[in-house]
């Protein structure tokens, strides 16, 4: 089943140097992610699932598709956990 992942509407987020810095004002944590993760970040808007995300992030860095669906799994899944995201199984 296809899952879409979506920013949550209440993080606030800004990128710095390739980092996107990432605030959650239900508990004031921070994020900081890497240049792939910020990558990965901008391109969860809920229009794409997890295997067009991995395409895009193949096409931007030197990742094989099962590396980058991987890497990504366990990526939303962090995120998931911190509340930053919500997963859908329908495009948005």
């Amino acid at each position: 089943m296809k899952r879409y992942p979506k920013k949550a509407e209440h993080a606030v987020w800004r990128v710095i140097d390739n980092e996107a810095v990432i605030v959650s004002p239900m508990d004031s944590d921070v994020t900081i992610l890497d240049e792939v993760g910020t990558s990965i970040w901008e391109l969860m808007d809920g229009s794409r699932d997890i295997r067009g995300i991995a395409k895009e992030v193949c096409g931007e860095f030197e990742v094989s598709m099962d590396t980058a669906k991987g890497d990504i799994e366990e990526f939303i899944e962090d995120l998931t956990d911190k509340k930053l995201i919500t997963v859908s199984h329908r495009k948005k």
